[in-house]
């Protein structure tokens, strides 16, 4: 959605609401064979927002988004009064489709979302169910405020960095505060819960069970939410390790909302963890196919290049999305990985040391001594030590620091931070049998024991 007339700090309140509405739409729609726009799949409202005031041209925003039509808007206020004028456009030509004006009272402009996603989805003749429109109609019922808290927290949920997240969090819990019976605010708190988890943002344990918490009151409160059993499949998957009950939610959420992110990453993992890493990699590119411009979309297709040891399409892919955002840490991390797989030793070196610039100074001394010392893998273990010096609230997780081990060559002290890392089941250790880092762990048997005590399944061919 393309939309003007309005302030920044506006526009992320009005025209993006007719994304989730016509996600709605869409996950039990039937579609009548007519127009050049179905199958109908609607894309992310944070991958639209980027272009709200771009000179492209539509067919050029077509071909990026990778969809058919696009709807542009016209947002006016004044006063008690909106209006909204909204057209329908086949991309690949540059033509109108259908268009048409709405006018309401700020104080309907909820139920003016539902009716403009209603008048297009009629345009593009998708039959809705009448249990479909009756949650369209319950959407309704949140009061305007709450439903501003939830959009502005979904956008900061997508950044996916740690002020961003923090920010979500506040956003979700002042919807919730203002309507307790929001679902949708519910799940949403739960995957910021889950990525903060995932980042160790905060305490596992806490914010696990914050999680775990968020996403039964969102189920309780609608059993049909995609995201609420999306954000429950990541618990059993992340938290819980229980495979079967994680690979249940993860699809239920996926078959009632295939745009989900987090929900699309974690099937990916759940393949992962069952030995499938090809499977895995294009359910993360499915993922960055409805959500083309989301940070927490695209950087999955990174690392599951990585773990298949493509690394040249990791080094091109990181290079694309740096080139456009220049401060995705999680990125920069994979290609460092990337970088030292490939024996490019100082290079990889180098990069760490640009990120340890800005978020650890007290490590970069240690980081310029040990290269001093011994070159990159003298860096990489002062990097290890200094983390362990840090009281242990202050420390990154213990897979992070065996990492670093790992690359130096301490492999008994890269084992004894695993195990750690095992007892508080570490999210990220499902990822441990394909990550190129601890490659070398591998001839060891104390690393099929690890394997083994998780439940991992190497790809088949892996040694």
């Amino acid at each position: 959605l393309i939309a003007d007339g309005l302030p920044a700090e506006d526009l992320e309140v009005v025209p993006p609401c007719l994304v989730p509405e016509m996600e709605a739409l869409t996950r039990k729609a039937e579609v009548r064979p007519r127009n050049p726009l179905e199958p109908l799949r609607v894309i992310s409202r944070q991958s639209t927002l980027v272009y709200r005031s771009t000179d492209k041209s539509m067919p050029r925003i077509g071909q990026e988004l990778g969809v058919d039509a696009l709807i542009e808007g016209s947002v006016f206020r004044s006063g008690e009064r909106i209006r909204v004028s909204a057209q329908l456009i086949l991309a690949s030509r540059d033509e109108h489709l259908w268009a048409r004006s709405f006018e309401r009272s700020t104080g309907d402009l909820l139920a003016l979302v539902s009716e403009i996603a209603q008048a297009i989805a009629d345009e593009v003749e998708i039959v809705v169910s009448r249990d479909t429109a009756a949650r369209l109609a319950a959407r309704s019922t949140v009061s305007p405020e709450a439903e501003d808290a939830y959009l502005r927290g979904l956008h900061a949920l997508g950044l996916g960095t740690h002020a961003s997240l923090t920010r979500a969090e506040e956003l979700f819990t002042r919807a919730i505060e203002l309507e307790p019976g929001f679902a949708r605010a519910q799940s949403s708190l739960a995957a910021t819960y889950f990525v903060q988890a995932l980042f160790s943002h905060r305490p596992l344990a806490e914010t696990a069970s914050a999680c775990r918490t968020a996403a039964l009151t969102a189920i309780e409160l609608d059993a049909d939410l995609a995201d609420a059993h999306g954000a429950l499949g990541l618990v059993y998957l992340y938290f819980d390790w229980d495979w079967a009950a994680a690979e249940r939610e993860l699809v239920r959420g996926l078959r009632l909302g295939p745009h989900n992110v987090l929900a699309r990453h974690g099937y990916a993992d759940y393949l992962l963890v069952m030995g499938r890493p090809e499977e895995s990699l294009e359910q993360v590119k499915l993922g960055r196919l409805y959500n083309p411009a989301v940070p927490l979309a695209v950087a999955p297709v990174v690392g599951h290049l990585l773990f298949l040891d493509r690394y040249e399409e990791v080094d091109a892919e990181a290079a694309a999305i740096l080139r456009t955002d220049a401060d995705v840490p999680v990125v920069k991390g994979m290609l460092e990985t990337s970088l030292w797989a490939q024996g490019r030793h100082r290079e990889a070196a180098d990069l760490l040391r640009e990120r340890l610039s800005v978020q650890s100074p007290e490590t970069l001394e240690a980081f310029d001594r040990g290269f001093e010392s011994s070159g990159p893998r003298g860096a990489m273990l002062a990097v290890a030590e200094s983390f362990l010096d840090r009281e242990p609230n202050r420390r990154p997780g213990p897979k992070t620091i065996a990492r670093y081990l790992a690359r130096g060559g301490d492999i008994d002290g890269a084992f004894e931070l695993l195990d750690q890392a095992l007892k508080t089941r570490e999210p990220s250790l499902l990822h441990i049998h394909v990550e190129p880092d601890f490659d070398v762990l591998k001839p060891d048997p104390r690393f099929q024991e690890l394997l083994a005590k998780i439940g991992l399944h190497l790809p088949a061919g892996a040694v």
